[in-house]
This record gives structure tokens, C-alpha cells and sequence, in this order.
């Protein structure tokens, strides 16, 4: 049995002063070099029987830390607006 897990909560409420003028480019977050893994996978053996219970990120937790940056700060409207890196978009921060 494999047991997915996920980042999530809500995202935060906009802000009632006016945005920073210019667009923010958020870039993915890297996971430490010493990580050389996309995913974390747990094992835990269930007693002396060899079936083992899985625990494994949904997707790679730098991409979901990343994508709940770029909602965070889009849905806050700290800024005009926010982009990801694959964006063609001209940013100033």
C-alpha cells in the first residue's frame, strides 16, 4: 500500500494596500545537493510480515514548495503580478 502526501493549505487573503509596482519572477526552489532524490519514500515493515507500508511525496517537494510560493504571493497582490521562470514576461524583482 502507498500512502501519497502533499503541501497544502489555504492561500492567503489579498492585501488592501496597493501593489508593488512590477512583476516578481519566482524561480524554483533547488532541494539541498546532498538530496539526490525527485521523491522521499518511507518504509515502515509491518511486523514479520514482508508488506511494508509507502509514504511518498505526491510530486517533488521543491516543485510543490515552488508552486505554493508563486499562489502565495499571486493570491497576496504584493506585487502587479508574479510569474514563474518559464515565463516570457519582463520582471524587475
Amino acid at each position: 500500500m502507498i500512502t501519497y502526501h502533499a503541501f497544502d493549505y489555504p492561500p492567503p487573503v489579498k492585501e488592501t494596500q496597493p501593489p508593488i509596482p512590477g512583476t516578481l519572477m519566482v524561480y524554483r526552489l533547488l532541494p539541498a545537493p546532498s538530496v539526490d532524490i525527485d521523491s522521499l519514500v518511507v518504509s515502515q515493515s509491518l511486523g514479520t510480515e514482508k508488506a511494508a507500508l509507502l509514504h511518498r511525496w505526491e510530486d517533488n517537494p521543491a516543485d510543490m514548495i515552488t508552486e505554493l510560493v508563486l499562489r502565495d504571493l499571486d493570491s497576496a497582490g504584493l506585487f502587479e503580478k508574479t510569474v514563474d521562470q518559464l515565463s516570457s514576461a519582463r520582471y524587475r524583482y
